[in-house]
């Protein structure tokens, strides 16, 4: 029986081995997704919502179900309408009200998780573990999922089996910001009264890869500031954009204070997610970290006017402070063209650009990607058939990956 226990064992750890570098000794590529499944929600999550917002005396509304009692931990009854954003002036996608029509959209999401194959998922807008679980092999994936009470859709990640054994998570609580209005501590954006809206709180994984130990950070900041300077909008901008952007604002510290640590300790460390903000359009325009005279090596104090997030957060202080990303181009048009039946025309969009990203450190630059053949980013729609007024949209946002050859 010991000899039989041995040789088990050395096929377990062959078998491991073949899965971490390939068949042929050769260390085999890594992909990384990040992917926004917009307001996914389990089997048991999607009847409460559903059984709540269709009640007559909320009729899906967003007002009356706030008066009707309904939890923080249910995503908005406004949501999966299929209606154009905003406006609701015309439909552009089906109504996932029905169970039939959100299996379709779970079915679609499913389809493109096999396609990928990803090794590490870090999904953003998801109710819980089971909502992850819906679209994944159970027997190749490990999820892992923390929730923080009050808050309806969250981050969380999956995991391929062969890398999952060593991985450990973390939550991140001080993403989780309320406007000013909605504080405990006026100075501490993350002591929120309990029935106020607070942004997502961020979900840390640590994991083995090719023997080195690597950090990520999955997050879902704030939306409506996504190229304004954060602390400089024209005399224009509405409401929804300049309390955005103030909570986006409250998100920067943590975001450089997460960073700073890794960078100090000199870990490998990834930040990725849906960051409602194009950094890409930042450094086009030239936008400066600091609006107020000061460095980005500077503490972010009160009083600090921030432009740019991806300088102030890229600003090699401590040494090692500095990230990079890969620009994953979309392929498919932003845009598509459906016909009515009457023979009229109207455009659908497909999902978003550049608002989700993969920011890598120096350190995790220098051991995977010293040579840029050596890594690919990518990103697609889901194609013709998943779009206008009679389909199932798989989700606003599509899978953005990049692979490490």
């Amino acid at each position: 029986m010991k000899k039989i226990s041995l040789f088990t064992a050395l096929l377990s750890m062959m078998f491991y081995l073949f899965l971490q570098t390939g068949a042929c000794g050769e260390e085999a590529p890594i992909r990384i997704t990040t992917w926004n499944l917009e307001h996914m929600m389990s089997e048991d999550v999607y009847t409460q919502w559903r059984e709540f917002c269709a009640q007559e005396a909320v009729g899906w509304d967003d007002t009356e179900a706030k008066k009707q009692g309904k939890s923080p931990e249910l995503t908005y009854c406004s949501a999966h309408s299929g209606m154009h954003w905003p406006g609701n002036g015309y439909r552009e996608a089906l109504s996932l009200r029905t169970r039939e029509n959100f299996q379709e959209k779970v079915n679609a999401l499913k389809l493109r998780a096999a396609e990928l194959d990803s090794d590490i998922f870090a999904f953003q807008e998801v109710s819980d573990a089971a909502a992850i679980g819906r679209i994944l092999p159970e027997d190749r994936y490990t999820v892992f999922f923390r929730k923080m009470p009050g808050i309806a859709m969250q981050v969380g990640y999956a995991v391929k089996k062969s890398l999952a054994r060593t991985a450990a998570v973390r939550l991140i609580e001080d993403l989780a910001v309320c406007d000013v209005r909605d504080r405990i501590d006026l100075n501490n954006p993350s002591s929120c009264t309990e029935d106020s809206y607070r942004t997502r709180p961020g979900l840390e994984l640590t994991v083995t890869i090719r023997g080195e130990s690597v950090t990520f950070l999955n997050v879902h900041l704030k939306s409506s500031c996504r190229s304004y300077a954060v602390n400089d909008l024209p005399e224009n901008a509405g409401k929804r954009a300049r309390r955005g952007c103030r909570m986006l604002r409250d998100q920067i510290p943590v975001l450089e204070s997460w960073i700073d640590s890794r960078a100090r300790n000199n870990e490998l460390f990834v930040l990725l997610g849906d960051f409602n903000r194009d950094f890409v359009r930042e450094i086009t325009k030239k936008m400066p970290a600091r609006l107020d005279g000061s460095s980005s090596k500077d503490p972010i104090l009160a009083q600090t006017k921030i432009g740019s997030i991806f300088k102030e957060l890229s600003d090699n202080d401590p040494d090692g402070a500095d990230l990079y990303f890969e620009w994953q181009k979309i392929n498919g048009p932003w845009k598509r063209t459906c016909t009515r039946e009457d023979g009229s025309s109207y455009k659908v969009r497909s999902c978003h650009r550049g608002i989700d990203h993969l920011l890598f450190s120096k350190s995790f630059v220098k051991v995977f990607l010293d040579n840029r053949q050596r890594v690919a980013g990518e990103g697609s729609d889901y194609g013709d058939e998943s779009y206008c007024a009679d389909r199932a949209r798989p989700s606003d946002h599509c899978p953005v990956s990049l692979t490490v050859y």
